[in-house]
Formats: structure tokens, sequence, C-alpha cells
């Protein structure tokens, strides 16, 4: 399975690439005030509306360091109507992707109820990194890509 690669600060994370549509260098986005913290806006991708979740923000209270890497990663997924919509996720230095066999990702042993993000977990040459599952992502956000839905 191919995963898409990124980092924040010195934790590395994959998204597997069946749900990513594109990977496209940062852009103005139009805020959306009194939105959470991790949620950095929206911008218009190819005539849709799409929202755009800080991923630094959301798994660390923390904002995005904007780097020359740094990307917004649109991603696809299935509404509540099983329409495919979009979301952007800003993730930082995205420069790589990894081939692994699905039998080679690791269950953590962690039953820690605020670990939402963490699903499944791969090494690589000595290196530890997350997987990070789509659905995890938007239950956090859903009240706002719920509220752009009626907008694309």
């Amino acid at each position: 399975m191919l995963f898409l690669l990124f980092q924040i600060e010195e934790n590395r994370y994959a998204l597997e690439t069946t749900h990513v549509v594109e990977v496209i260098p940062m852009v103005v986005l139009k805020k959306v005030y009194n939105a959470p913290s991790y949620m950095a806006g929206f911008f218009n991708y190819r005539g849709l509306i799409v929202p755009v979740v800080d991923f630094s923000s959301l798994i660390k209270q923390e904002s995005k360091h904007i780097y020359l890497t740094t990307r917004i990663i649109i991603l696809k997924y299935y509404n509540q109507d099983n329409m495919i919509r979009c979301l952007g996720l800003i993730a930082e230095k995205v420069t790589e992707t990894i081939n692994k066999p699905i039998s080679e990702l690791i269950e953590p042993d962690i039953n820690y109820t605020k670990s939402t993000y963490i699903s499944k977990i791969m090494i690589n040459q000595n290196e530890i990194i997350q997987c990070i599952e789509i659905e995890d992502i938007l239950k956090d956000s859903e009240p706002f890509t719920l509220l752009m839905e009626g907008a694309s």
C-alpha cells in the first residue's frame, strides 16, 4: 500500500494515498471567524469550496510552521449522503511516499482516549511513522465540513 509521508516537528506521519486527490502548495485561505483554532479556513479548489484543517494545530493545539515544503493535501471522503467531498489538510514537510504492505503495519499497544489520531504504526529504517486515518480527522472537523458542504 502506498502512503504519503509528512512531518510535524520530529514526528513523521503517513496517509493512505487512496484518499489523496492532490498535493498543492500553500494558498491564501479565507478565514472563518469563531471556528476552532485547527480550522485554517477554506479556498476555491477547481470550483469547489474546500475546508482546510491545520493538522499541527489539531494534534498539538499550536499553529503551524510554514516551511518551503508545507503543503495542502487535498483528501476525498464520502459524506453522510454518500457524496464525495474534499477536505484540505495542512501538513509540514510533505516530501515523499513509501510503499508498505498492510501486513507490516503494527497495532499500537496504546489505550489512551486522546490519542485518536494514532491508527497503526510502521517502521522504516528504524524510524517510527504513525498512520493517520482520514475518518479520525473528519470526526473533529465534522461541524466545519458540514457547514462548508452547504457552500459547495
